[in-house]
């Protein structure tokens, strides 16, 4: 390896340092944007499926960075909508379409007497776009929910959306095409 090698890598670890300081601003003025509206973060300040496991390498560097919101609980209500806001960083293995980072966004809902949010296990909810080979068009997808859905995992409803990261250039376009739209859809299905 050459010296000019040696700053190259350099700099482009600097330069991945300053886009995970701009994507945590992204996720955190999501945060505070839901907060305002009475949402709260589930699963205390985890963000990412990284690792530190010396033999797991791909792992170092996080492929979804993500947030899980529960409605602010008043008189011991139980939650049973689980909000989520994430960024796709990497769909190796996955769809061809899938060739930028994705905002997603979306939303669960259970069965309230029968499930308990904070025992679900939420980690591939951010990559279900990916997953289903939807485009990141900022329209909501609606899933059929399969019976083992709502018997096993009491599930009543989920969505989600995708929108190209660069699209989101502002805390303002955050709220316009994510936030705002997030939580009408929470409101229709509330309806």
């Amino acid at each position: 390896m050459t010296e000019t090698n040696g700053r190259q890598i350099l700099t482009g670890l600097a330069e991945t340092r300053e886009f995970f300081q701009q994507v945590s601003l992204l996720i955190r003025t999501a945060e505070d944007s839901l907060r305002d509206e009475g949402w709260v973060t589930l699963f205390g300040n985890k963000c990412t499926d990284i690792t530190g496991h010396l033999y797991k390498p791909k792992n170092w560097m996080p492929t979804k960075i993500f947030r899980f919101f529960v409605e602010e609980e008043e008189d011991g209500d139980n939650k049973d909508k689980v909000l989520f806001v994430g960024v796709l960083l990497d769909g190796a293995g996955s769809w061809s379409g899938f060739r930028e980072p994705w905002m997603t966004a979306g939303f669960y809902q259970f069965d309230a007497d029968k499930k308990d949010v904070t025992k679900f296990d939420s980690w591939g909810w951010i990559s279900a776009q990916l997953e289903n080979e939807r485009e990141p068009d900022g329209k909501f997808q609606e899933y059929e929910l399969t019976s083992e859905e709502r018997e096993k995992d009491y599930l009543v409803y989920w969505t989600t959306m995708a929108l190209p990261l660069v699209s989101i250039d502002s805390a303002q376009t955050l709220k316009e095409k994510i936030i705002e739209p997030l939580l009408q859809k929470v409101a229709e299905v509330a309806d």
